[in-house]
């Protein structure tokens, strides 16, 4: 198989994925499609099996697996830009190697719609997300009844799209800022530089094609377990966003920015009192007051906060 044969490259890494790295490889392996795609895996020196099985697949399926084990730990936005960088395909899959795909079908479903739809940039659809410790169905990812369209203003409120989900040309990614590692979420980083040099739109499948595990080993399964998961990401999102303001949007988009950065005050805050953290909550809003002027909401906040500590 020439790399010009390739139409969809399967972006996957992994580190310590012992359990879960099969049923995520067999998830693209069962895909049936009208074209060829490849999987590129990026293992990253893991401490546990991850690297065998990776290996054992690799030597089974030569033809359409691509893996680079890695001999050093190069940390998770690293090992994917490095298979980025290897990946040939006209469009690319993202799927890490703690979850899966459910339906044969996904990948052709997403190439048809692009090919088929010039204005979006993004195919993504419905992943289911579980409780990897109990197997129950926490939620789907995005709750959704029909095809639904996404504006790049949507993607500064709120992430849509579970990783395992997506799929977009690799051509708009070709050449990443140099700030881009230094990013805290790299998907949502990708999503937002994608629509907006496309000037395109993203699309949501109304199928439920893949599965989402939330565990405490994840990159986010704190935040969804636990009271200080939350406060922990409503943290990183704020200062995410301070920083894709001054990267990326310059003065583009900033009462967008402003009213999300409020929302996310807004959550670590009550989070905060919820868990009787109240200095650190009165810390947190003065910063709210004077680093963003938002002067009334910081006076009901504070307000609030001195009654949650007497009452």
């Amino acid at each position: 198989m020439s790399n010009k044969d390739v139409l969809v490259s399967v972006h996957m890494i992994t580190f310590n994925h012992e359990q879960y790295i099969g049923q995520a490889i067999d998830g693209v392996l069962f895909q049936k499609t009208t074209f060829k795609f490849e999987l590129v895996i990026g293992e990253d020196c893991s401490t546990d099996k991850t690297a065998n099985i990776v290996k054992e697949y690799s030597n089974k399926y030569p033809h359409i697996i691509k893996a680079r084990c890695n001999t050093k730990n190069m940390g998770s936005l690293n090992n994917s830009l490095n298979v980025f960088g290897i990946c040939t395909g006209k469009y690319l899959a993202l799927c890490e190697g703690d979850d899966y795909w459910t339906d044969p079908n996904k990948l052709q479903k997403q190439v048809d719609f692009l090919e088929a739809n010039d204005d979006y940039a993004i195919c993504f659809h419905k992943t289911d997300c579980i409780n990897n410790e109990t197997k129950e169905q926490l939620f789907e990812q995005p709750s959704i009844v029909e095809n639904t369209i996404y504006e790049f203003t949507d993607f500064i409120k709120f992430n849509p799209i579970a990783t395992a989900s997506v799929l977009f040309e690799r051509k708009y990614i070709e050449q990443l800022p140099l700030w881009f590692d230094k990013a805290i979420f790299g998907d949502l980083t990708l999503y937002l530089i994608i629509l907006l040099n496309s000037k395109k739109k993203a699309v949501c499948l109304n199928d439920t094609m893949s599965v989402y595990r939330i565990h405490s080993k994840g990159v986010h399964g704190n935040a969804h377990l636990s009271k200080k998961g939350l406060i922990k990401a409503y943290k990183e999102h704020i200062v995410f966003w301070i920083f894709i303001k001054k990267h990326l949007m310059n003065n583009a988009y900033g009462s967008d920015i402003k009213k999300t950065i409020k929302g996310d005050y807004t959550l670590l805050i009550n989070t905060l009192l919820y868990e009787g953290l109240f200095r650190e909550a009165f810390k947190t809003n003065t910063q709210l007051l004077f680093r963003l002027l938002y002067v009334k909401t910081s006076i009901v906040f504070y307000i609030t906060i001195i009654k949650n500590r007497f009452k």
